[in-house]
């Protein structure tokens, strides 16, 4: 459960686009990419039990992996760039959860997380064992990003004269993690 809250509340690209949908949205555009995790996780932890690879094989398909979410991320960062001006609506056309399934499936850190923290415990545990320890994980981490989502609905309306450069941070923070994905492609390419 631990590795869950830690997974929730580090700073990262999923986290950036909950509280970027969250204020532009509403609660409803962050709940949706919140619970993201359930749906595009659920594969990776099935392989991370079946298959114990070197995590070093994975390097090419980690670097794709890692520029296409880099380039998610670019656009996504440019999107709230250009935000005009903000009025939070409770009717999200926005595609937050595909926005958060993108950018979950085309981010290496959860292939990462469940093949190489994952993978040996997974090892060592009953198939009961692996099932409690992916379930006690992935339901940590989406109990805390929907409590982030709540805070944030919060926030955003104390800051409401604000939240339109609230939007551009977010924008400039996700521009930030497009860098570090096409750092990281680099290093699994090359």
């Amino acid at each position: 459960m631990l590795i869950g809250l830690t997974a929730a509340l580090s700073p990262g690209p999923l986290m950036a686009l909950i509280i970027g949908e969250t204020l532009r949205y509403g609660r409803w555009a962050g709940m949706q990419i919140a619970i993201v995790p359930f749906l595009t996780d659920l594969p990776f932890v099935f392989l991370a039990v079946t298959i114990a690879l070197e995590l070093r094989s994975f390097a090419p398909a980690l670097g794709i992996l890692s520029m296409l979410g880099g380039i998610l991320l670019l656009s996504l960062g440019i999107q709230n760039l250009r935000a005009k001006t903000i009025q939070p609506s409770h009717h999200p056309s926005s595609r937050s959860m595909m926005k958060g399934i993108l950018l979950n499936l085309l981010n290496p850190y959860p292939y990462v997380l469940w093949f190489s923290i994952g993978s040996p415990i997974f090892a060592r545990g009953t198939l009961l064992d692996d099932a409690a320890f992916a379930g006690a994980l992935m339901f940590t981490s989406v109990l805390t990003m929907i409590v982030l989502v709540l805070l944030v609905e919060q926030l955003g309306k104390l800051f409401l004269p604000v939240l339109h450069w609230i939007i551009r941070i977010l924008g400039i923070v996700l521009l930030f993690y497009a860098l570090v994905f096409f750092r990281a492609a680099w290093g699994y390419l090359v």
